[in-house]
């Protein structure tokens, strides 16, 4: 009789990773399968790299490097794959790593409401914007909302940077999939060549592109949008948020 065995967690990938990483530079490649086998396992970029004693865009840089075939690899040397990778510029927003705290307009915030009849959870917030926002739940930075479960009325903002905004808006997806979540509003930059745009697109029941830049907020700082931006909703209530996001600009339904 054979016996079935449990798969392995996503922390015993993280500290193999972390173990061939050490042995030097005939180990990378192995290790960079081993972080990406910890990513598929559910870990999340920040908790592997936590685990593994790095930073979690190093993380993410490894797990890219671990997409190349196997059989293309005998002709990159990892260290210069990792480098060019690290170097890459792109001065897009949908390859954003910069500052995330900028918070939303009130009255984005009051449409969302109006639409889903209230805020149960916003996943990527702080105290000072649930002032705003007013939702019954929040989960900081701190609380890394991406290791909690969610459900009933989201709002989110999520954090624009890679490899977050991939992380937020996959795991908004599959909580509405799976029927946690009834109704979710985000705001998000209109980044519509990205993974995680057609992620919640796929989902999703209609969106609203706003007609100017949305002006974020933070009381210690000025912002300056770099691109436009767009509002998804996933949810029943299509007309009614056609009806609130129409001020803002166009809406299409999805």
């Amino acid at each position: 009789m054979s016996v079935e065995l449990a798969p392995e967690g996503w922390e015993v990938h993280a500290d193999r990773g972390a173990e061939l990483e050490a042995k030097g530079d005939d180990h990378q490649w192995a290790a960079a399968d081993e972080y990406r086998a910890a990513k598929d396992a559910g870990g999340s970029y920040r908790q592997i790299g936590k685990r593994a004693g790095c930073d979690h865009m190093h993380i993410f840089r490894m797990v890219k490097m671990a997409a190349v075939d196997p059989g293309l690899r005998l002709g990159v040397r990892f260290s210069e794959g990792y480098r060019e990778l690290k170097n890459e510029k792109d001065a897009h927003v949908g390859a954003n790593a910069g500052d995330n705290e900028w918070y939303t307009p009130v009255e984005y915030i009051a449409a969302a409401r109006l639409v889903m009849g209230g805020i149960d959870l916003d996943p990527a917030s702080t105290k000072e914007a649930n002032e705003v926002v007013g939702a019954a739940k929040i989960y900081t930075e701190d609380d890394n909302g991406l290791a909690h479960g969610w459900g009933g009325r989201v709002w989110m903002n999520p954090p624009y940077a890679r490899p977050l905004i991939d992380e937020f808006c996959g795991k908004l997806a599959e909580e509405y999939a799976a029927g946690n979540v009834q109704q979710a509003i985000t705001l998000t930059n209109n980044a519509t060549e990205t993974g995680w745009f057609h992620a919640l697109a796929e989902v999703g029941a209609a969106i609203a592109f706003p007609r100017h830049r949305v002006k974020f907020w933070h009381p210690r700082k000025e912002a300056t949008p770099l691109q436009g931006q767009a509002c998804f909703y996933l949810g029943e209530n299509v007309q009614g948020f056609r009806d609130e996001f129409v001020q803002f600009g166009f809406t299409v339904m999805l």
